[in-house]
């Protein structure tokens, strides 16, 4: 019964609105003539000196202004119907003040597009997503547990748009390994995360200092900085020392060097290239990423609307290559053809994710809350998703390609 009411007010409403819309324009422009006649000016020509409705031209321009001026005209009625007619208890006594229960900061601030073959909430589909990288490049087994290592090898991870630092604390506080000799161990003996957002950082740093109880399970040489990935040049001299120094000096021909990134990429400017060449050349690391490829089907139409994609996103379009161009890329690094790893996973993301953002609007609705610029975001994946698993424009895929094996 409510929403027939308020179809049909809002219905009246943008009948009177489109009425009135040429008898403002009407009644005002024969105002302005009035005045511009008292200062004999000519600026109005004689047809505002007709009958009202005399001319065409009156509908037509009180019509186009009423367009321009429609989401005024939207939000007044919206202020109408909550003031006059709405039910009392979709306002100060519904739902709304759940915003003030709402616990901030949240328990969890993760960021990427998730693995949804099984996850139901997103903290559930970025933690697989981060997994899934993670299995590929064989630190993990199927279970997601680390694998046993041969040997006391040191392994060092450099992580680059790590976000607020969820994987951080993942990366470096969830995972521990059993050595040759029986030991537990963290997987990760060094860990260094690169983040240009400067807020990021200084978050996931609070949250790191948060709860400092170490345990032998605990990456112990942890460090965040905040620098352009994407630019190794324009690291910081002790950036550049932190990730090439080994993590023991005893252990030095015995340590093992990854980068991980994690559907960050296809953001740097102007290239993945100068990160790619810098990791072999300087950290002999193996990389391991979550990233967006196009596909090797995709039109001109399909290129036309990336390129928009990519204006609305700020993200460079150049970035978008196709699997044998990304391959492509990392031989040119150094990179052995053989050790490159591509793995497709679009199923089991664009779908997911755009389901789930189409849930959490509905959800927030509810309580007066929305997702603001994220539900657009959510209508693209849906687009994706729905463009087909097998041959759509945009591909998911993880990349692994090995220079040290542990």
């Amino acid at each position: 019964m409510s929403s027939a009411r308020r179809g049909l007010f809002l219905l009246t409403f943008c009948t009177i609105y489109l009425l009135l819309a040429p008898i403002a324009y009407d009644a005002a422009s024969r105002w302005l003539l009035t005045t511009e006649r008292n200062t004999k000016s000519d600026c109005w020509p004689d047809i505002y000196s007709t009958s009202l409705f005399s001319n065409h031209r009156h509908f037509l321009n009180g019509w186009f202004w009423a367009a321009v001026l429609f989401p005024l005209a939207e939000r007044f009625e919206k202020i109408l119907w909550r003031s006059f007619f709405a039910d009392g208890d979709d306002e100060l006594y519904g739902l709304h003040h759940a915003i003030l229960n709402v616990e901030v900061p949240p328990k969890s601030m993760w960021m990427n597009m998730g693995y949804w073959e099984h996850a139901k909430t997103f903290p559930e589909a970025c933690t697989s997503l981060l997994q899934k990288v993670l299995q590929t490049a064989g630190l993990l087994d199927e279970d997601g547990k680390p694998r046993i290592f041969q040997g006391s090898a040191s392994i060092k991870l450099v992580d680059v748009g790590f976000g607020c630092g969820d994987q951080t604390l993942y990366l470096t506080r969830q995972l521990s390994r059993v050595d040759d000799r029986d030991r537990q161990r963290p997987l990760f003996d060094n860990y260094v995360g690169i983040t240009i957002n400067r807020h990021q950082a200084e978050f996931a740093r609070q949250r790191l200092s948060e709860n400092t109880a170490e345990t032998e399970t605990w990456t112990p040489n942890v460090r965040i900085f905040c620098a352009d990935a994407a630019n190794p040049t324009s690291w910081s001299s002790e950036l550049r020392d932190v990730v090439s120094r080994p993590v023991s000096e005893n252990e030095s021909s015995k340590e093992s060097t990854w980068l991980l990134a994690l559907d960050t990429l296809y953001h740097f400017k102007p290239s993945r290239q100068p990160l790619f060449n810098y990791a072999y050349e300087h950290l002999h690391a193996s990389i391991m990423a979550f990233d967006l490829i196009l596909s090797d089907s995709a039109s001109m139409i399909d290129r036309i609307l990336l390129r928009l994609v990519c204006l609305l996103a700020s993200t460079p379009f150049s970035n978008f290559k196709t699997h044998s161009e990304y391959r492509q890329m990392l031989i040119t690094a150094g990179y052995s053809s053989d050790s490159i790893e591509m793995q497709d996973i679009s199923e089991y993301v664009f779908s997911g994710i755009a389901g789930y953002i189409e849930r959490r609007e509905a959800e927030l609705k509810r309580f007066g809350m929305g997702l603001g610029k994220l539900r657009q975001a959510g209508k693209v994946f849906g687009w994706w998703g729905r463009s087909g698993v097998s041959y759509g424009t945009w591909r998911y895929g993880i990349i692994a390609t090995l220079q040290n094996k542990v």
